[in-house]
């Protein structure tokens, strides 16, 4: 990562998670091309912007944890988007940093897993997608 990112990271971690929620909601999904793919793309990116603020978004889930189901489907949806942004050459966008540094804080603050079994499965397919 660039020096600029591991300092969005490193300012992220200090934020609340209420202040992500609203850095989620706030953020405008721009891309630099106006084709079927990227139509598609913009819809996607914003379906998981919605489904990450009202994850993180109420007081109480303030102290939610996250299963590792969830953490290992924003980390591959991150991952398609990023290849999609390569494979159409499309200008990447600050959402997508911002997601990653998100996960970041994810991983560190609320992941967790009830069961050994599911444990060993999610984590078995995050190796798979090169995060281990």
């Amino acid at each position: 990562m660039s020096g600029l990112s591991e300092a969005f990271k490193s300012h992220l971690d200090s934020e609340s998670w209420d202040a992500i929620a609203q850095m989620a909601l706030g953020f405008q999904i721009e891309l630099s091309r106006e084709d079927k793919e990227t139509h598609r793309l913009r819809k996607e990116l914003t379906m998981v912007k919605h489904i990450l603020y009202e994850s993180i978004r109420t007081p109480e889930s303030a102290h939610k944890l996250v299963n590792a189901a969830f953490f290992v489907r924003l980390y591959k949806d991150v991952a398609r988007f990023e290849k999609t942004f390569d494979k159409h050459k499309i200008e990447r966008i600050g959402f997508l940093m911002f997601l990653q540094a998100v996960l970041g804080k994810l991983r560190k603050e609320r992941l967790v897993v009830h069961k050994p079994i599911e444990r060993k499965n999610e984590f078995k397919m995050m190796k798979d997608v090169g995060l281990l």
